[in-house]
């Protein structure tokens, strides 16, 4: 019987090994290589912009029609992330060349002009989108806020009625009519340096930022605190953070800083990777206000992109013990459970969000995406979507 059983075991052995020179380890086989396109995207994601950057370049250099345009798009995006919009412009030129009957070129090119600020070059790209779809509303908004930003108040009001005359609903339509009227009023009825003031904060809010930037950018008298609060918020909604910092300091150094200003300020220098800055910011405003929950959460964001998880997780408990009805908060601490003890932690934190709040989209991607990486048995260096 002894023979028998080792006759057998010798057999399954032989089988394994078999199997094994048949079928690799998974740790063994290699992922296949993304295209170029969807490499740069995840570099553009990670903000690894010099890398996205130069497999662009490489790609556009192969002279394939297809490939190059998609990839020259993406390349002047990534130059208007990191500010440089006379390269994203060249970019747009190229490709309006290739493709001169292309109304969304036009509109991209507007919006790096507007920012490089050449506002008539702006709205003549505006204009030339328009005669190319004269139907399309996006494209008359635009020509709407890029006239309000000239001070052409007629114009906008003339493109305005151009929307209403094709029949469209559309509820922000019937908003920019509203808050042109009322800038236009207050500008009959305020002292000059108040109106701008207000028209640019009203801008912002509405997200016409290329109206409320070439407004901010006239204000010439007093700049208080509420100019340097505005201003701030503004340029960092408009993508351009190096300007927010610098206003930010400036206002700063004369003493006329806020506490809502430095906040802004501190996501400021985390958008230019400056995190010890915007920790130490945050730091000495939560000295002042121990009762905000808000302070502490913002603390976690900064704890969390500088490389100290853990101390995260110190910042976003206080302020969930302040405030324990507030989503957003449980979904901060699912991404840096993510973080310190894994994804599969994360999820019961997610879940909570969404019990608080059912219509949270964002909550219930974070806990579809942690699921996902389970699944799939993910490592610790594939969880970079919770970082």
């Amino acid at each position: 019987m002894g023979e028998k059983r080792d006759a057998v075991n010798s057999k399954v052995d032989e089988v394994a090994v078999i199997a094994n020179q048949a079928w690799p380890q998974p740790s063994l086989i290699t992922p296949p290589p993304q295209a170029p396109l969807e490499l740069a995207k995840r570099l553009r994601a990670e903000r690894r912009f010099d890398e996205a950057i130069k497999v662009l370049q490489d790609e556009i250099s192969k002279n394939n029609p297809q490939s190059a345009q998609e990839c020259s798009v993406l390349l002047a995006d990534i130059f208007g992330d990191i500010g440089d919009f006379e390269r994203a412009v060249k970019v747009m030129d190229e490709l309006i060349k290739s493709n001169p009957k292309n109304k969304a070129y036009y509109m991209k090119r507007s919006v790096f002009r507007f920012k490089l600020d050449d506002r008539k070059g702006a709205l003549n790209d505006v204009v030339k989108a328009r005669e190319l779809d004269s139907k399309d509303a996006s494209i008359v908004k635009a020509l709407v806020d890029v006239n309000a930003s000239l001070g052409n108040y007629d114009g906008a009001l003339e493109a305005l009625n151009q929307i209403e005359s094709l029949n469209m609903v559309d509820s922000s339509v019937h908003e920019r009519k509203k808050n042109l009227l009322h800038l236009i009023r207050l500008k009959e009825e305020s002292d000059p340096y108040n109106f701008m003031l207000d028209a640019v904060r009203a801008n912002t809010k509405e997200d016409m930022l290329l109206v409320a930037a070439e407004m901010f950018r006239k204000v010439k008298e007093k700049r208080n605190a509420d100019y340097y609060e505005i201003g701030c918020a503004l340029y960092r909604k408009l993508g351009m953070p190096y300007k927010a910092v610098e206003l930010g300091e400036e206002a700063v150094k004369c003493g006329k800083a806020n506490d809502k200003m430095l906040r802004t300020l501190a996501f400021a220098y985390m958008d230019t990777h400056k995190f010890e800055k915007a920790i130490e910011l945050l730091e000495e405003i939560s000295k002042r206000s121990k009762d905000d929950p808000g302070i502490y959460a913002d603390l976690a964001v900064a704890r969390l992109n500088g490389g100290d998880p853990k101390g995260a997780l110190r910042e976003i408990d206080k302020a969930i013990k302040l405030d324990p009805y507030r989503e957003v908060f449980y979904m901060h601490k699912g991404d840096i459970i993510a973080r310190v003890e894994g994804v599969q932690h994360a999820i019961k934190f997610y879940e909570k969000a969404i019990a608080l709040n059912p219509l949270n989209q964002d909550a219930h991607d974070r806990k579809e995406n942690a699921e996902a990486v389970i699944y799939r048995h993910a490592k610790k260096s594939d969880e970079k979507i919770f970082r």
